[in-house]
């Protein structure tokens, strides 16, 4: 490979990186990064290489942009869309041993609002994938969100009473599979915390109660040879939630300054059954010290 740089601009600049692969072929490589006075900045990037030898003489091709914008002090918008020809073309192709080889691609525009610490956040999205791997089963793939929007307002004091709330509210979508389609719907999810944060410079304790609701909307789509149908459903899950995070901070000085903190966590929520329910973005949180000290068990709101 030979990457070649091209200092087009003070705001732009470019490397195209011609490559020669033994057994695949000739492969043609290439970034693009900008800089705009008024409208964010960014970067494409992607490769292609024509008729893989290795490939049953496939044309081999990728695609990447990001582009991202600080419009004032209170907005923001980000725009990200990722293209593979082929499941295997990471695995084959890339030669950056820092990347990491994802079979759903993401494509997403994002709308940031922020105003105040704490105080008011938003943000607006709309988010797909492609799926490389078409043997995956469809239940097993991402669903899109169109849109979903997203709220967190927290009032109070870092030092005292907190009084925190959350909305996440979308539209999950996914395609129709041979016979039976992944439901369809509308998710939204609300909690409500109050929290009162003590600390000193030797130990916090921090109890919070909490109100988590999330109602679902959503059809349950089937499609065989001749007829469509679509049956709507709804669920509703209400879960009160009381939690304590308390801690003593020990330190020692000397050449070194050693701290030592332990620390314990409680969460008490009552078990609400949700087999029947739809699962559009949860699941079970993998075992990590974030999640151990976490009110959540499970990634994503649907659970």
């Amino acid at each position: 490979s030979v990457p070649v740089y091209l200092n087009l601009a003070p705001n732009f600049d470019a490397t195209v990186s011609p490559r020669y692969i033994a057994d695949r072929g000739a492969m043609l490589e290439g970034e693009f990064r900008y800089l705009t006075e008024n409208f964010g900045s960014g970067q494409i990037w992607g490769g292609y290489l024509a008729s893989d030898a290795k490939y049953d003489e496939q044309d081999r091709k990728d695609l990447h942009f990001l582009h991202s914008w600080k419009i004032n002090n209170q907005f923001s918008t980000n725009l990200e869309y990722n293209y593979a020809s082929d499941k295997d073309y990471f695995a084959d192709l890339n030669n950056n041993p820092n990347s990491k080889t994802d079979l759903n691609l993401r494509r997403a525009w994002e709308l940031n609002y922020r105003n105040g610490i704490p105080g008011l956040k938003a943000q607006l999205k709309v988010e797909d994938f492609q799926t490389l791997d078409q043997s995956i089963a469809y239940e097993k793939r991402p669903y899109a969100r169109l849109p979903q929007f997203l709220l967190n307002y927290k009032t109070g004091n870092p030092q005292g009473f907190q009084v925190e709330f959350n909305n996440d509210t979308a539209y999950f979508k996914k395609d129709l599979a041979a016979q039976d389609g992944e439901p369809s719907g509308t998710r939204i999810y609300n909690d409500f915390a109050v929290r009162y944060n003590y600390r000193n410079p030797w130990s916090f304790v921090i109890p919070e109660v909490s109100l988590r609701n999330i109602n679902t909307f959503y059809d349950k789509e089937t499609l065989s040879t001749d007829t469509y149908k679509s049956s709507s459903k709804s669920e509703s899950v209400t879960v009160p939630q009381f939690t304590l995070d308390t801690g003593i901070t020990f330190e020692k000085d000397g050449r070194f300054l050693q701290t030592i903190t332990p620390r314990a966590f409680y969460a008490y929520a009552p078990y609400r059954n949700q087999n029947d329910h739809p699962n559009f973005d949860s699941a079970t949180a993998s075992f990590n010290y974030a999640k151990l000290l976490s009110q959540d068990l499970f990634y994503g709101q649907t659970r």
